[in-house]
């Protein structure tokens, strides 16, 4: 882990229902400044819920949601103002294929002329908070590399993130912790290297035994 921390993240008891399936069921995460974590597990797990919770994109159906110590459902006029914090890269997003993966997050604000190519980059990097929810499910092998570049280099910035992945590698070697989720709970949680290599829950084995 890295940086003077303390908890830019808290959930406390957070639950998702659409309609009458339970998606996210009473998850409590802390997550510090700097800290890199991975969120893992089979699909229709929560993952990507709980991220778009976090960002507000999904309303709670109970529980809070914190950002700097605020209550993301209390925040009112200043919801748009935590979220300046919160950069989100969603599934399937978009590439332009001969570009690389900055030259296509800056294009749209170098296109109009509202930032230099520079100025473009280095809002790039301005969030205070990353959010990625498996950003390489949809990209060629060699975009994926590419991808995988720019996230590891984001982590060495001291960025907070939060990275939905299917690409256990990358998870083990750039995340400070993981965290598996099956059923809309947190089954198991622990450092990177210590989830990989000796998982206890039995679900979390059997799940990494069909991914490894």
């Amino acid at each position: 882990m890295k940086g003077d921390y303390h908890k830019v993240i808290k959930i406390e008891n957070l639950n998702k229902y659409f309609k009458d399936k339970h998606v996210l069921k009473n998850i409590n995460m802390e997550i510090e400044d700097g800290e890199v974590v991975g969120l893992i597990g089979p699909s229709g797990s929560g993952k990507s819920t709980l991220i778009r919770c976090i960002d507000y994109l999904e309303e709670p159906t109970s529980g809070s949601v914190y950002i700097d110590g605020k209550d993301i459902a209390k925040s009112g006029n200043e919801l748009d103002k935590i979220r300046q914090k919160i950069g989100m890269v969603f599934q399937h997003f978009n590439l332009f294929p001969h570009k690389t993966v900055m030259e296509n997050i800056t294009l749209a604000p170098v296109l109009t002329g509202k930032m230099t190519k520079k100025e473009a980059e280095d809002k790039a990097m301005e969030p205070e908070i990353m959010l990625f929810d498996e950003a390489t499910s949809a990209l060629d092998p060699e975009m994926v590399g590419e991808v995988l570049k720019v996230m590891k280099d984001l982590s060495r910035t001291g960025m907070t993130m939060i990275v939905v992945t299917h690409e256990m590698a990358f998870a083990k070697e750039v995340a400070d912790r993981v965290i598996f989720m099956a059923d809309g709970e947190i089954v198991e949680e622990n450092s990177a290297v210590e989830l990989f290599e000796n998982p206890k829950n039995p679900r979390t084995i059997e799940f990494l035994s069909k991914v490894l």
